[in-house]
């Protein structure tokens, strides 16, 4: 794996060098010793988990023109838009919002408000659970000031699903340092994205122990043409089930 490292970015209509731009809490990262992708597995077996409740206090604010993968957006685009032909029936409109579903993940779903995209695949031992649908266009910044804002009841673990193809642009680029907290679980999802399929791609599950409070979840930082927003679902450990 690359280290996190410094490249060309768009800000607005100005070139800007620097990768994660924003507060300290999002500041370049040391070189990591492993990936958090390559970390060993972390899922027993005996696990049960019930919904978390987790209240959506505040979606990312683009209003400052926040830095994105130049190589895809030269304009500075931070609501990517496709062009392919596959991939345009799937765009649901760029005006849609954040939103936290009770209970939401589960077949038949969209992972994003802003595209039409349905789950085909998901663990027995996640559905059901509280689901944060993200925007699919918004995949391309890597402004560490992109923040979305969330208030979680009770202690948790949030579950983070990335796009396999992300992780190679995170080792040819570097990947955001609040991503490097996580675990793999072994689990994956799968939706009928037509370019997932196409790449034979799938949707990894990661996951952290959160405390009860505040939670800011950072950027994607990936490239839009050939990369996926990640989406996260929320769980509790279910004392009845281990």
């Amino acid at each position: 794996m690359k280290s996190f490292h410094f490249g060309k970015l768009v800000l607005g209509s100005t070139l800007v060098t620097g990768l994660w731009l924003g507060p300290a809490s999002h500041a370049t990262a040391a070189p990591a010793t492993i990936p958090f992708w390559e970390k060993p597995a972390v899922q027993p077996a005996t696990e049960k988990y019930t919904p978390a409740f987790v209240q959506l206090l505040a979606g990312p604010d683009l209003s400052a023109g926040l830095a994105t993968f130049d190589a895809a957006n030269p304009a500075g685009q931070t609501d990517f838009v496709p062009t392919n032909p596959r991939v345009v029936p799937y765009v649901q409109g760029t005006d849609q919002a954040y939103r936290v579903i009770p209970q939401g993940l589960k077949e038949g779903a969209n992972p994003y408000t802003d595209r039409k995209y349905k789950f085909t695949s998901v663990p027995a031992r996640f559905r059901d659970l509280t689901l944060l649908q993200t925007k699919g266009g918004h995949k391309g910044i890597v402004d560490g000031r992109f923040a979305i804002q969330l208030m979680v009841a009770q202690p948790a673990i949030l579950f983070l699903a990335i796009d396999r193809r992300d992780l190679k642009t995170y080792e040819a680029f570097g990947c955001p340092p609040w991503l490097q907290d996580f675990e793999p679980t072994g689990e994956q999802l799968l939706t009928d994205d037509p370019m997932l399929a196409t790449a034979g791609s799938a949707y990894l599950v990661f996951r952290k122990k959160i405390p009860a409070g505040p939670l800011t979840l950072g950027p994607c930082a990936v490239d839009p043409r050939t990369d996926s927003m990640y989406f996260a679902f929320f769980g509790q450990l279910d004392p009845t089930g281990g």
